[in-house]
């Protein structure tokens, strides 16, 4: 995928909408977020999922930041933008802190997040949202991630969802325990955010050729 430049996109009768998007040949995209240039790899993956679902994307250098533009369609595809196309993660831990590091990790990342601080909701919340990956905490009162992971995977429409379990105790016992609970991959704590993006890219963005 060609990468562009402002100059460039600019000589090519690229311009800047008053409502933020970007008109470019005619057609109209909507910002799907900025990224470091060295996070080059990881944004043409996320650039090839939208291909796969037939939104168009581009990808403007703006001075050492990636912007990645995609295409807005009819009205029948920006409701399909809204909800299919985007992925949907799920982030369970009782700290407010993690919760808001988490938060900011994913802001300029393409998904809805669906923050979760109470473990006794955690299974049911999860079915009404469906998320496509789910990161979860280890250690929580009452329940702990050991046991909502073995629930979920006994439940059919997650036997096949990645699951991170997160912990600060980053021991071969938890990890022995947390495969054996059905855990796909184990981050340690405090989050980390180029972590956080490669196990993204890992479970659930295609990979670039």
């Amino acid at each position: 995928m060609q990468i562009l430049t402002i100059e460039e996109l600019q000589k090519t009768g690229g311009a800047i909408l008053a409502d933020g998007k970007l008109n470019f040949r005619g057609q109209t995209f909507i910002e799907g977020g900025t990224f470091p240039t060295a996070s080059q790899s990881f944004v043409l993956s996320i650039a090839e999922k939208y291909r796969t679902l037939g939104i168009e994307c581009l990808l403007v250098d703006n001075g050492g930041r990636l912007t990645l533009w995609r295409s807005e369609k009819k009205s029948e595809a920006v409701a399909r933008d809204s909800s299919i196309h985007k992925l949907v993660i799920a982030h369970i831990d009782d700290s407010p802190t993690e919760g808001k590091l988490m938060a900011q990790v994913l802001e300029s990342f393409p998904c809805q997040l669906v923050q979760i601080n109470n473990a006794m909701l955690a299974v049911t919340t999860l079915l009404k949202v469906k998320p496509d990956l789910i990161f979860l905490d280890l250690h929580m009162p009452i329940v702990n991630g050991y046991e909502i992971c073995a629930q979920l995977r006994r439940v059919e429409a997650f036997q096949h969802t990645p699951i991170i379990i997160l912990t600060g105790n980053d021991g071969l016992i938890d990890r022995v325990r947390a495969k054996m609970s059905g855990a796909t991959d184990f981050l340690s704590k405090p989050i980390d955010g180029v972590k956080v993006r490669e196990v993204i890219q890992r479970y659930i963005l295609p990979q670039t050729a």
